[in-house]
């Protein structure tokens, strides 16, 4: 299939794949350092196939990004990484 460049398919194939994309990044930020991330299944073939299947090739009614990581595929099991800021004293 190809897509004229910057047409109206073309944006909503970019926005739908970076929903999902920014979704993932959501639930499994950390890191790799201090928690043990599903890098392999994230990144595996059969995982990006299953995401791909959830683009239509219509735009779905507007949603929340948040509620995109409930609706759609889980990706393989793994454990879910724990967030944790710090800082530190700012010293003249």
């Amino acid at each position: 299939m190809v897509l004229s460049w910057i047409g109206p398919r073309w944006l909503h194939y970019l926005i739908e794949s970076e929903r999902l994309a920014y979704a993932d990044r959501s639930a499994y930020l950390g890191d790799p350092e201090f928690v043990d991330l599903p890098t392999a299944g994230l990144t595996s073939k059969a995982y990006a196939k299953a995401r791909r299947a959830l683009i239509a090739a219509q735009a779905p009614p507007a949603r929340n990004s948040c509620q995109a990581r409930s609706e759609t595929s889980s990706p393989p099991a793994g454990p879910k990484p724990s967030r944790t800021t710090t800082a530190s004293p700012i010293s003249s």
